[in-house]
C-alpha cells in the first residue's frame, strides 16, 4: 500500500504561497488610507483606525503610524488640518491625488475643504463613520461627497431620480448574480444632526414610499431610508410623529418597514460608541 496518494504528492509539490513582506503590508495600508480619505474628503485618525484595523488591539497606534508616513512622505500625500472640534483631520494633497490616480481612483485634493473646520464637520463625521461601519458589514457606501466626485455607480441626476432628492449617503448591496456596481439594492441615508423642519423630514420619508412602490433605475432598486442620529437627541420621536401625521394606518403598514432608525452613542468631543438600529414604530 503506497504511503502517499497522488493528491498528497501534488500538495507536497505545489509551491507554497509567498508571504507578504512588512514593506508590502505597509504599502497596502497606506494605499487603503489614501483611498479612504479620497472617498470621504477628510478623516480623523480614529476613522482610519476603525476602518483599517476594526479588530486590532493597537488600531489607533497603527493608524497614527500610517498617517505619519503619508504626511512625512516627500512630497506629502496627506496634510493635517485642525477640524471644527479642535482635533486633527487629514486631507489629500495634490501629490496624494496624483498618487491615487496612478492607482485608478478618482479623487480631489482637500486643501480647501470648508467642511473640515466649518459648521458641517460634525454632520460629515457622523455620516462618514456610519458609512464605514456599514462597509465593514459588507455593503458599499457612497457619501454625498463621493457621489459628487463621480465615485458612485449612480450620477447625481440618477440619485435624485431614484430617491427624489440627494440624500447624505447611499448604501449599496450588489446583486451577486450580476457582479459589482451593475445592479442591487440602494438604501438612502439621512443624518439628523440639527433639528429639521417637518417639510424636510417629509421629503426624507418620501423615500420609504418610493421604495415601497418599487423605485429603481438601471437595475438599482431603492429599498428604504435610514435615519442616523446621536442617541441623546430626540430625533426618533420627532420622525415618528411626522410619519404618523402623514401616513394612514394602511400606509404605515406598507411604508414603515422601509425605514431604519439608527442611533449612536457619543462622548465629547466626538468619540463613537455603539450603534443601535430601531424600527419605526407608529
Amino acid at each position: 500500500m503506497p504511503m502517499f496518494d497522488s493528491d498528497d504528492l501534488a500538495a507536497l509539490l505545489r509551491p507554497r504561497p509567498r508571504r507578504q513582506t512588512s514593506v508590502e503590508i505597509r504599502r497596502q495600508a497606506e494605499l487603503a488610507a489614501l483611498r479612504l480619505v479620497g472617498r470621504y474628503g477628510h478623516c480623523t485618525v480614529s476613522d482610519l483606525a476603525a476602518a483599517l484595523y476594526p479588530r486590532g488591539k493597537c488600531a489607533v497606534q497603527s493608524a497614527q503610524r500610517v498617517v505619519r508616513r503619508l504626511v512625512g512622505h516627500s512630497p506629502p500625500l496627506l496634510s493635517p488640518r485642525i477640524n471644527a472640534l479642535g482635533g486633527r483631520s487629514v486631507v489629500l494633497t495634490r501629490p496624494g491625488v496624483a498618487f491615487l490616480e496612478l492607482h485608478g481612483a478618482i479623487a480631489r485634493h482637500g486643501m480647501d475643504l470648508a467642511s473640515v473646520a466649518g459648521p458641517t464637520f460634525r454632520h460629515h463625521a457622523i455620516t462618514s463613520r456610519f458609512c464605514q461601519t456599514q462597509e465593514l458589514l459588507g455593503t458599499i457606501a457612497w457619501t454625498e461627497y463621493a457621489i459628487g466626485l463621480g465615485q458612485a455607480a449612480l450620477s447625481q441626476p440618477e440619485v435624485r431620480h431614484l430617491c427624489g432628492k440627494l440624500p447624505d449617503a447611499l448604501l449599496f448591496t450588489p446583486d451577486r448574480s450580476t457582479g459589482p456596481h451593475r445592479a442591487g439594492s440602494i438604501e438612502a441615508v439621512e443624518v439628523e444632526q440639527s433639528k429639521k423642519g417637518k417639510t424636510s423630514i417629509i421629503r426624507c420619508l418620501r423615500q420609504a414610499e418610493r421604495a415601497s412602490n418599487g423605485a429603481s433605475i438601471r437595475g438599482f432598486k431603492l429599498c428604504g431610508v435610514a435615519f442616523v442620529f446621536e442617541n441623546h437627541l430626540a430625533h426618533a420621536s420627532r420622525i415618528e410623529r411626522v410619519a404618523q401625521s402623514i401616513w394612514t394606518p394602511a400606509e404605515r403598514v406598507r411604508f414603515t418597514k422601509h425605514v431604519r432608525l439608527v442611533s449612536v452613542e457619543t462622548r465629547a468631543p466626538l468619540v463613537f460608541g455603539d450603534w443601535k438600529v430601531h424600527p419605526l414604530e407608529i
